[in-house]
């Protein structure tokens, strides 16, 4: 019987823009803008090369976002497959940011994403940059999100933080009767919507105690193979019973990739679309050990390489607020948003994720909400290459991530239980 693996894997998929415009609210409930149909004027009509972002905008975002994404991951148990969306928990905690009413609470929730202090208007301004050109690097990917703020309709919501979360977040800001159920299936029905029905129930309708404000994130990613894999069948995986071996299905595929293997691990970089959306496949030789620190692929070498992966299509839910006492030291319960004068705290935060994929593609969405109650391929002829075999038949960490991997959208863990 072979060594016992804890077959682990990250996934991490970008998301991006999504006008505030779309999502109105009537007395019938929000009419949402189904992603079937998105209207014309907001489909990128060209792409672009990579985003434009400044140098330091660049260094904040790779300084932290892997840290933030361990930290999600270690807070799963490694017994079972999840999926987290850190990008989902950074859009988030951005718009938390700007209506914290306390300024160490802003600069800790900011700490808590980004590793550093980091002003407010530093983080919107890079938040839009993503919101506005992610779903611009690749028309053959569909990528979107969107932000809602539903707040008490017998309160006002102060001017400049709405004006903020409408042109930084091109959130949509509705008032609505916090105290009726329907208000909660408005939210599910819009999180669905923007989720490509992946996510349905991100509010638990039967635990809902009314509130003063619901601050909801949706995201949605969906991208084919750059070289679609062959089914390949049965073959063998090795569970984390060292006297079992579960048959499971297998997809296979021959493609030009991205390579590294060491004495500790062995990672591939598998394209999506026009290439700038990739997976990145992390096989630790031994268990399961972080690899974050690994992301950086400018030592990977080009390859020819022949790839299994096992199919796969995992569900999480996520209680943030245990993420963040736990991993950050913050407790965001006693996160107050408003002014002195109408103060609410926040009574949770958490976070729903789905991500599939099979020998086309593949598809992942995350919803996170806060309820408040009072190295590119390069060009070398396939016949200079190396050719690999990789084999992911025993726990491993993947990733999707933009050519440069600043921005990490979702990451999760492989471990064939159900």
């Amino acid at each position: 019987m072979k060594h016992l693996y804890a077959l682990s894997f990250i996934a991490l998929v970008l998301s991006a823009c999504s006008h505030s415009g779309q999502d109105q609210y009537s007395e019938s409930g929000l009419s949402m803008q189904p992603i079937s149909t998105v209207p014309a004027e907001i489909i990128p009509k060209t792409e672009i090369a990579s985003l434009p972002l400044d140098e330091p905008q660049q260094e904040i975002l790779i300084s932290g976002t892997p840290g933030l994404a361990l930290k999600l991951l270690d807070a799963q148990s490694k017994t079972r497959n999840y999926v987290v969306s850190p990008l989902g928990v950074q859009y988030l905690t951005g718009i938390l940011a700007n209506i914290a009413g306390d300024n160490e609470q802003k600069l800790a929730l900011i700490a808590s994403v980004y590793s550093k202090e980091v002003d407010v208007k530093t983080i919107n301004n890079i938040n839009k940059i993503l919101i506005q050109n992610l779903s611009a690097l690749d028309l053959y990917c569909r990528v979107s999100t969107a932000n809602i703020c539903v707040y008490d309709q017998n309160t006002q919501m102060d001017g400049d933080i709405k004006s903020c979360l409408e042109t930084s977040y091109q959130a949509c800001t509705v008032p609505a009767n916090m105290l009726s159920l329907s208000t909660v299936d408005r939210i599910n029905d819009w999180a669905s919507a923007h989720t490509n029905g992946n996510i349905n129930n991100v509010l638990d309708r039967n635990k809902f105690m009314g509130g003063q404000a619901i601050i909801a994130n949706a995201q949605y990613f969906s991208a084919p193979w750059l070289k679609e894999f062959d089914k390949a069948g049965k073959d063998s995986f090795y569970s984390t019973d060292p006297d079992k071996a579960e048959q499971i299905d297998f997809m296979v595929s021959t493609l030009q990739l991205l390579h590294k293997k060491t004495s500790e691990y062995e990672s591939v970089v598998i394209p999506f679309g026009n290439g700038i959306y990739r997976m990145i496949i992390h096989l630790p030789s031994d268990g399961v050990k972080p690899v974050l620190s690994d992301l950086d692929i400018s030592s990977f070498k080009p390859s020819i390489g022949t790839v299994s992966l096992p199919l796969a299509d995992i569900t999480t839910s996520i209680d943030l607020a245990d993420v963040f006492k736990t991993g950050f030291g913050i407790d965001v319960h006693k996160i107050i948003a408003g002014s002195d004068s109408q103060t609410v705290p926040m009574k949770e935060m958490q976070q729903n994720c789905r991500i599939n994929w099979d020998e086309k593609g593949t598809e992942a969405a995350s919803a996170s909400v806060s309820l408040f109650y009072e190295g590119d391929l390069e060009d070398i002829p396939d016949d200079h290459l190396p050719i690999v075999t990789f084999k992911a038949d025993h726990p491993f960490y993947f990733f999707i991530t933009t050519a440069d991997t600043s921005v990490i959208l979702y990451a999760g863990y492989f471990n064939n239980v159900n």
